[in-house]
């Protein structure tokens, strides 16, 4: 989608990035700084919750950038991403999820807020064009999530990226899985991706927009020698698979009383 500059630029002010800043190596705090750099070139707010072992110099990096920071309360990521969630809503009326090493999709996010702010929708939740930039078994693991989550709901969505636009209808909707009560919930990363299984329940009306997404090669060269990343990767499908399960059940018990 061709957006005019002046658009673009209205789009952005509307909007507020919600992101979690997490531990730090060099790669990381590189992503981290470039993040930082392209939501301020856009002209975007942001809410940037650190967690524990954050690098302090990346969160004064954030600070100069004009960025409002927060310090998890208490450790966790499903807290972290809904204080995220919570800060950049009290800030503006839009808010983008994406945690803070995609900066290469910084510059994609006044595409998914278009649908938003025309109020055709209440979460765009982006459909990357491609994987193939992706280390090899992410690729596999994200594939295989996504073909699990449109099997259970019938809907088409790109669910397990974990990133998306919401207005503070939506917004909500993440917030209140705090209180939601299952077997397999971890309160990880299942915080921002099994609440999509909500959304048609609570009434919000969802949208996908395709956007051009390339993994940092950095990232995907280090993914792709380490053992420790492929076994994380393999976890993350198998708990956010079972959760969104466990959640689809107690929200829809009709359609697990038959055979789907």
């Amino acid at each position: 989608m061709n957006l005019s500059p002046e658009l673009e630029k209205e789009l952005s002010k509307k909007t507020v990035i919600a992101t979690i800043v997490g531990s730090s190596d060099t790669i990381r705090n590189q992503f981290f700084r470039r993040f930082a750099a392209e939501a301020k070139q856009r002209g975007f707010d942001m809410a940037a919750v650190f967690q524990k072992r954050y690098d302090p110099d990346i969160r004064k990096h954030y600070e100069l950038h004009g960025f409002h920071t927060y310090e998890e309360e208490v450790a966790g990521y499903g807290k972290a991403s809904r204080l995220a969630f919570k800060h950049a809503r009290d800030l503006g009326e839009i808010v983008a999820f994406a945690t803070s090493e995609k900066f290469n999709y910084v510059p994609q996010i006044p595409n998914t807020v278009l649908p938003v702010y025309v109020d055709r929708a209440d979460i765009v939740i982006p459909r990357r064009r491609s994987l193939s930039s992706y280390p090899a078994k992410q690729q596999l693991t994200e594939r295989e999530g996504n073909e699990f989550y449109e099997q259970l709901t019938r809907l088409p969505f790109d669910a397990v990226w974990g990133t998306h636009t919401s207005n503070k209808k939506a917004v909500q909707v993440f917030l209140d899985y705090e209180n939601a009560n299952f077997p397999s919930k971890i309160d990880k990363w299942d915080s921002i991706i099994v609440p999509i299984i909500d959304m048609p329940k609570a009434g919000i009306r969802m949208e996908s927009v395709e956007v051009d997404y390339e993994c940092p090669k950095e990232q995907r060269l280090a993914e792709d020698i380490n053992p420790d990343s492929v076994a994380k990767r393999y976890e993350q499908l198998s708990m956010t698979t079972r959760a969104m399960l466990e959640r689809h059940k107690q929200l829809y018990p009709e359609l697990h009383s038959r055979k789907r």
